[in-house]
């Protein structure tokens, strides 16, 4: 890790530490795979709902870990657009991320779900998409 890159990580770090929110959201914009992980990180633990939009265009992250990050912080705090996030999580291609929503869908119980699940496990996909889908349409 060059030097600039170093402290541009300890100002990150030095913001999720202070919870600047805005700094960190902005952060999530840098070329560097390594600050956008800390910034999503620190973001995911101070879990504020003012986020949701920020972790939603986080989402559409090239790097699977900073998408995980960015949903599990959605899933944590709510917020608009969290329903259609996890919608839209079933198709990554990462099985974690796709195991995340799948479980939250079961969780929040909207059975706009079930159709987007059914298709997930009837692929052959996931275990935990075919459990979500039992738990929304059979669950009272």
């Amino acid at each position: 890790m060059n030097g600039k890159t170093k402290k541009q990580l300890d100002k990150v770090r030095k913001m999720g530490e202070q919870r600047d929110i805005a700094g960190l959201v902005d952060n999530l914009k840098d070329e560097r795979d390594i600050i956008r992980l800390e910034a999503v990180q620190c973001l995911y633990r101070i879990g504020d709902k003012e986020t949701d939009g920020a972790m939603i265009e986080a989402l559409e992250d090239s790097n699977s870990m900073i998408r995980e990050y960015a949903l599990l912080t959605l899933i944590s705090v709510g917020g608009e657009g969290l329903f259609e996030a996890l919608i839209s999580a079933l198709d990554d291609t990462n099985d974690r991320i796709r195991d995340y929503a799948a479980d939250a869908l079961g969780e929040i119980g909207d059975e706009r779900a079930l159709e987007p699940l059914e298709k997930m496990f009837s692929k052959g996909y996931n275990k935990i998409a075919r459990e979500a889908f039992l738990k929304i349409k059979y669950d009272d």
